[in-house]
């Protein structure tokens, strides 16, 4: 059951399609289970190491070897398979749940956000959210099925944005920023941060044919050129002053 400190939020057409949440510490790692479970999640998008530093940021919630379990009061988890890219790792899960048949889920853990700003390239995110594409396509992915903690609004932002250039609509970055942080207090909490999301996505126009290969069968895919709605706010920062004066226009 989604709490308090987890929260549904929608794509860019409406579609409930993610739980914003924490990162799991190490006494809230059954819980985060169990809430995994009862939502029928089948994607996890994690943006954070477990360590930032000398800084926990978030429990260990998964077995580190290939093959071996842990136990999380009435949930077993095991490990099957993991594959290390460059920015990220994928790792295949499974959830038991006895006596219900148990379930199979991708994480998908971004390892390349450093411990202070944010990532020095944008196409390592911008891959994985093709990846995260392509497991939607191949899944029947009910509403509400991809799990997102830590640095969840930059994630979403471009998932949405993205969404919207496929379907040719109208894009204002400052909107779809508010909209999710209206949904969730708090999301995009720098101007590093919203600084990052115009450099992203910028990157994505100039190679969206390559990044949209990938989610076809899950995304409307409209062809029509971008067009970018003036904002009250700002329509592309030119400086981190801008950002920052952009972004505390937005505070909720």
């Amino acid at each position: 059951m989604v709490t308090k400190k987890q929260k549904f939020l929608q794509d860019a057409v409406g579609s409930v399609r993610f739980i914003a949440c924490q990162g799991p510490k190490p006494g809230t790692v059954s819980d985060f289970w169990h809430m995994v479970w009862q939502e029928q999640v089948k994607i996890i998008v994690m943006l954070t190491n477990c360590y930032e530093g000398s800084e926990a940021k978030c429990a260990t919630y998964w077995p580190e070897d290939v093959k071996s379990s842990f136990v999380a009061e009435k949930y077993i988890v095991t490990l099957l398979a993991e594959e290390e890219g460059s920015d990220y790792t994928q790792r295949k899960l499974l959830l038991q749940n006895e006596p219900r048949p148990a379930r199979e889920i991708v994480q998908l853990h971004f390892t390349s956000w450093p411990a202070h700003g944010v990532p020095t390239s944008e196409a390592g995110l911008l891959r994985l959210i093709c990846s995260v594409k392509e497991l939607v396509g191949n899944f029947e992915v009910p509403q509400a099925s991809i799990v997102v903690h830590c640095r969840t609004g930059t994630f979403i932002a471009l998932w949405n944005l993205q969404q919207q250039h496929q379907r040719g609509a109208p894009i204002d970055i400052d909107a779809t920023i508010l909209k999710i942080r209206e949904d969730r207090n708090l999301l995009v909490q720098s101007k590093e941060q919203y600084l990052y999301i115009f450099k992203c996505f910028a990157e994505y126009l100039r190679s969206h044919e390559i990044f949209d290969e990938y989610g076809s069968n899950s995304l409307a895919t409209t062809s029509g050129d971008v067009r970018v709605v003036p904002s009250s706010n700002s329509t592309e920062p030119d400086d981190e002053a801008e950002c920052a004066e952009a972004l505390l226009k937005m505070e909720v």
